[in-house]
């Protein structure tokens, strides 16, 4: 529009006639040019009803100071408060797998969010990551492939892409299911509850994927840190009760690609030991 103006019309200064009828908006709605009462610099059509963005500009136009500190807590902290929260497997697990976000949780009392995925605006063609993950996690929980139900529910591709898609997941999750299939010999146990002292602090929790084979977890994810560290946590626990007719080793099978990782733990002989430096590095 603006080479077009300049093309038909001639200023009489000699200066394109576009430059003079374009009105160049400040970046922020807050910027002190929306709020300028200077006859002399304000521009006609340069202004704003908001309340707010006239804080904003004036704090702009202001002095500055000293920002607010991250924390509202000056010098060392003070003493954690007793038995809040609870020691669980579940928490320990996750203190360890990240000690930064459980600092903030638990003792400042801020949650880091994460970001809201914004709504897709169009027919997905392939599955992401997540979606992948979910719906093999699916296929693992229920041990069967069941196409019809994930295109029920809108997870997959149309048509023929949906069919290649879930094609390719069942395919992972079916080599998973197959090298655990061995660990799922005989009848599987009752989940094993957890309720005793370490280190003068009662922890509390359910270990459940038992066998006669130990403990096994099966998952569609590849392995990570965290996950191996979820293990152990969840190993020292089943050595230290040693339930009747389960071997004393934990086992985790995850992806990776068409065939399978194995990670397993063998017996820890003393484990209190280990559970107590676990628990004094969360206090």
């Amino acid at each position: 529009l603006r080479d077009a103006i300049d093309t038909t019309f001639a200023g009489d200064s000699g200066t394109p006639v576009s430059r003079e009828l374009t009105v160049v908006h400040p970046l922020q709605p807050f910027s002190p040019r929306y709020f300028d009462t200077d006859a002399a610099t304000r521009h006609p059509q340069l202004w704003s009803y908001s309340e707010t963005n006239l804080a904003g500009a004036r704090a702009l136009s202001g002095s500055r100071g000293d920002g607010a500190p991250f924390a509202l807590v000056r010098g060392p902290l003070p003493e954690a408060p007793e038995r809040v929260p609870p020691l669980t497997i579940d928490r320990l697990a996750r203190f360890l797998g990240n000690p930064a976000r459980a600092f903030l949780r638990n003792r400042l009392g801020l949650v880091v969010a994460g970001e809201d995925a914004p709504l897709e605006d169009r027919e997905p063609l392939d599955l992401d990551g997540l979606a992948t993950w979910r719906i093999g996690a699916a296929i693992l929980a229920r041990r069967s492939a069941d196409e019809a139900a994930f295109r029920a529910a809108g997870e997959l591709p149309p048509g023929t892409l949906g069919s290649r898609a879930f094609g390719d997941v069942a395919a992972e999750a079916d080599a998973i299911l197959a090298a655990a299939a061995p660990l799922h010999g005989g009848t599987a146990l009752e989940p094993l509850y957890v309720d005793t002292e370490i280190a003068g602090e009662r922890v509390t929790g359910v270990l459940d994927g038992l066998w006669p084979e130990g403990l096994l977890r099966v998952q569609f994810a590849r392995a990570n840190g965290g996950h191996l560290l979820d293990l152990w946590v969840r190993h020292l626990f089943f050595c230290l009760l040693r339930p009747a007719g389960c071997a004393p080793v934990s086992t985790l099978v995850a992806r990776a690609g068409n065939e399978a990782d194995f990670y397993r733990l063998r017996r820890v002989d003393a484990p209190t030991a280990i559970l107590e430096e676990l628990v004094a590095l969360y206090r």
